[in-house]
């Protein structure tokens, strides 16, 4: 039994008609008709009557009719009373997030939280991990997503809680006309081919900035591995990595998400995985103050990450 089928049943009963009830419903006609045999195949009674006069309720249907009823009412009102305590939410939430994350990870959360809450303020901060950091620590922030990668210690204090949200792994992107996926191993278990990271040893790379978090990962994992490419060029932004790297004889290192996207799509170009044990992911991390309790405003925003998982 659905709040649906109780809806139908009260509807044909108050049209005293199928036709109508179906038109005021917005369904077809012969989806309400099976509907209501469903119930009253469930049921192993007959809940309508019908005449050339219209549609009526059995014996059996009135008791039923009563029952929507009842359900119904008490339903829509704990709908309302949720919608009330969503409306009485109001405040400001400052989120930090680097302009990948907000994108790729936080887009559809964010987005359900303000459709939920409308009267929250929401202020979005794009930045990189280390100047969300600073903003973080001079208290403008109520929660930063950070990247954390695995050569970091973990040096937080105890006032601080951090939550690892999702592990995310970088690949290597080369040009198609390498032909480097000869040297490369399909994996079993995984959808992109392995390619030793010694196959690139001489061939230049698209690296980053220093100050990315994406530049000193992949620098440790190569690092690693023995292995110093020359580069090309320096870039900051992943879009202008992925085009140079087509274009030219060069390699580069994306992340996972952003190469499942659709600004990744269309280009001529081989995407592999590396060796595991060199360790080039990244954790997604959620990094906010303990406190003994929350603004309703930041508590409903935990909770909603709790719900609906970021992956």
């Amino acid at each position: 039994m659905t709040s649906n089928e109780l809806l139908y049943v009260k509807t044909i009963a108050d049209e005293h008609s199928i036709t109508k009830a179906a038109k005021k419903l917005h369904v077809s006609q012969p989806s309400l008709t099976q509907a209501v045999r469903r119930i009253e195949d469930e049921l192993g009674a007959v809940l309508f009557t019908r005449t050339s006069a219209g549609t009526y309720l059995t014996a059996t249907g009135r008791r039923y009719y009563e029952m929507a009823e009842e359900i119904l009412n008490i339903y829509m009102g704990f709908l309302q009373d949720l919608q009330d305590s969503r409306m009485d939410i109001r405040g400001v939430l400052s989120v930090g997030a680097s302009w990948y994350i907000s994108t790729y990870f936080l887009t559809e959360a964010i987005t359900s939280y303000c459709r939920e809450y409308p009267l929250v303020d929401v202020r979005l901060t794009e930045k990189n991990t280390s100047e969300l950091s600073e903003i973080f620590k001079q208290g403008e922030l109520d929660l930063i997503f950070t990247h954390r990668c695995p050569f970091e210690r973990d040096t937080l204090p105890k006032s601080l809680i951090r939550r690892s949200i999702t592990r995310e792994h970088l690949y290597l992107v080369a040009p198609a006309a390498l032909e480097l996926s000869r040297h490369a191993v399909m994996q079993p278990s995984g959808t992109k081919p392995l390619l030793d990271l010694d196959f690139i040893r001489h061939i230049p790379v698209v690296r980053f900035r220093e100050v990315q978090r994406i530049r000193q990962l992949v620098d440790y994992a190569l690092d690693r591995a023995q292995v110093n490419p020359p580069t090309l060029l320096y870039t900051y932004g992943f879009q202008n990595a992925l085009e140079l790297a087509a274009a030219s004889d060069a390699v580069t290192f994306l992340p996972e998400r952003f190469l499942n996207g659709p600004a990744a799509t269309g280009y001529p170009v081989e995407i592999f995985d590396v060796d595991r044990s060199l360790n080039l992911y990244w954790d997604i991390c959620l990094c906010y103050r303990s406190q003994e309790s929350f603004p309703p405003a930041m508590q409903r925003f935990l909770d909603l990450l709790e719900q609906t998982p970021i992956t």
